[in-house]
């Protein structure tokens, strides 16, 4: 199968997820699904089952890791026990997260999610309209990986291979 058939409706998913993110700052929790299994579809095109089991694992142990931190931290400002969600993060950011993690290679991911929280954090800073409501950010990561993504696959790049970080990297994709 050919990774463009999977392609194309992942993106106009990550785009229906970025607009109800930015327009109703929450995204319906039905579109998860469909966002894993296409993302999932995605990324067996180019890497086989258990290579990408792997790489997954390894995202889901970043992820629990990030939000045990995030947990211990907001605990011990409030002296008390405090679950991050719903009042620092979303449960959409989560579950997005946990797509986000499918169609990408775990030291791709990392870059991504570092890039797409940094981005967000400095889209609320300097546009106030944007935190309207909370910051948006399964919206602007949505965003962000489709354009990710449409690059890679314009290049004719792996999201699992080591050649689209080096030219990331060395900045000659322009």
């Amino acid at each position: 199968m050919t990774a463009s058939l999977f392609l194309f409706p992942l993106v106009c998913l990550l785009g229906m997820v970025a607009y109800e993110d930015f327009r109703h700052r929450g995204v319906r929790w039905a579109v998860f699904p469909f966002l894993f299994f296409l993302s999932l579809g995605y990324a067996t095109c180019w890497i086989s089952w258990q290579e990408w089991m792997w790489q997954y694992c390894f995202v889901l142990a970043f992820l629990a890791s990030q939000f045990l931190v995030l947990t211990l931290y907001l605990s011990l400002k409030y002296k008390k026990w405090t679950w991050p969600t719903p009042h620092f993060l979303g449960l959409g950011d989560l579950l997005f997260l946990l797509c986000a993690g499918v169609p990408l290679g775990f030291p791709y991911f990392l870059l991504f999610h570092l890039l797409s929280l940094l981005l967000c954090v400095l889209a609320a800073l300097f546009f106030p309209s944007f935190r309207r409501g909370g910051v948006p950010l399964a919206g602007g990561q949505a965003c962000l990986l489709a354009i990710v993504l449409l690059f890679l696959y314009a290049r004719g790049l792996s999201p699992f291979g080591e050649e689209w970080a080096s030219l990331l990297f060395s900045l000659q994709f322009l």
